[in-house]
């Protein structure tokens, strides 16, 4: 894995790269954020609503959770559409869920590459971030949906540095890294 990890050394970098540039566009344009995001997720689950509906009606899966699950899916997404101040709020606890998988996920992987590489501290640093993070939105929604835009700046911006440091340090490890 480690091999892999290292070839492609790069990749942390640019979505790095990519992360904070986010970062520094939603902290800059918290409001517009908000909305392109709720627009975004509501435009998601419309889309996946209508496709649901076109396979129910092309005879895939059981017919009746199907019509259910596309017609709470599109009403949901033009719900997020209309409503973004209530939706922000949902939103906000469905990206803290996200962010702790993530992050244990990430705890768990640095965990298993530290007989394989030092320095795996950024991959747990960037876990335990993750966590904590996603623990703050879970349990503190209610604090405002452009606060949420601001913290997921300053995340993407965290992020986005130690993957950047991750990435050069497999790039010293791409020509030794062991088999």
């Amino acid at each position: 894995m480690i091999r892999a990890m290292a070839e492609k050394w790069w990749t942390f970098v640019l979505r790095g790269v990519l992360a904070i540039l986010f970062g520094i566009l939603a902290m800059s344009y918290p409001g517009l954020t908000l909305v392109l995001l709720m627009l975004f997720v509501g435009a998601f689950f419309v889309i996946e609503g209508l496709l649901e509906l076109f396979g129910v009606m092309g005879g895939e899966g059981n017919k009746l959770w199907g019509l259910l699950y596309a017609f709470v899916t599109i009403i949901a997404g033009v719900y997020v559409m209309t409503r973004p101040a209530i939706s922000g709020v949902a939103l906000a606890i469905v990206i803290g869920i996200w962010a702790i998988i993530k992050g244990f996920t990430e705890i768990a992987i640095a965990i298993r590459l530290r007989k394989e590489i030092q320095g795996e501290f950024f991959m747990i640093l960037m876990g335990l971030i993750a966590v904590l993070f996603g623990l703050f939105l879970v349990f503190r929604p209610g604090d405002g949906a452009l606060a949420v835009v601001k913290i997921i700046a300053i995340f993407a911006i965290i992020q986005g540095i130690l993957a950047i440091l991750l990435g050069f340090k497999l790039k010293g490890l791409k020509g030794g890294a062991p088999a």
